[in-house]
């Protein structure tokens, strides 16, 4: 039987989308940022996210994925929730194959455990970067009285805006991320995932941005 201590790592999307896929679909709310990276790369190439290769990761219990992580120039390690032992058998597979976290995202408990076996393996200074939380949507009520405007889907005349405001949104939040602007409102136009709101006066004032859906 497998231990907590054997993770399968490589650059195979593939391979990796065979061994962890079901275990991804099986809990799609909390795993989001891992099917939404991942169909990116599927469907845009590995080099959707920056220049750098991917690094996909499983860990495997019973012959069953108990859990995954995926490490992508613009994400970083994004993970899902693992164990202090797992959280520290993933940093010294790290240290021993010479590879880097890039940053580090995922539930609380789990980043913390690997940052700090990661700050007592290699002496390294963590910081945090930001704080995010999840919502999950239930009834939308519309508001009353509606706001002047209205909302419409972008389309490719807008591409110049959502660039722009994309590039000052991550300017804002402090991510230092050189991410391809144009590539995103590209992708996002494809497949209408960017709405605008517009003032009174037809002018965009603002923006919603949709990923696919994927596993319900």
């Amino acid at each position: 039987m497998e231990t907590p201590s054997t993770w399968q790592l490589g650059p195979d999307l593939d391979a990796f989308l065979r061994r962890a896929e079901a275990f991804l679909h099986s809990r799609p709310v909390l795993h989001t940022v891992l099917l939404t990276v991942t169909n990116a790369l599927r469907g845009r190439g590995l080099t959707a996210s920056g220049p750098d290769v991917p690094l996909f990761g499983t860990l495997s219990r019973g012959g069953e994925v108990r859990a995954a992580f995926v490490r992508t120039p613009q994400h970083g390690l994004v993970v899902t929730p693992l164990s202090a032992p797992e959280a520290v058998a993933l940093v010294a597979r790290f240290v021993s194959d010479g590879e880097s976290l890039q940053g580090v995202s995922g539930d609380r408990e789990s980043v913390e455990a690997l940052t700090e076996a990661w700050r007592q393996r290699t002496e390294t200074v963590v910081v945090q970067q930001r704080s995010e939380r999840l919502y999950d949507l239930d009834t939308l009520r519309a508001p009353d009285p509606a706001p002047a405007g209205r909302a419409r889907v972008a389309n490719w005349s807008d591409r110049a805006q959502l660039v722009r405001w994309a590039q000052e949104y991550t300017i804002a939040i402090g991510d230092s991320s050189d991410r391809d602007f144009g590539a995103w409102a590209e992708a996002r136009l494809a497949y209408g995932g960017v709405t605008l709101w517009e003032n009174a006066e037809g002018q965009p004032v603002a923006m919603a941005g949709s990923s696919p859906l994927i596993a319900g």
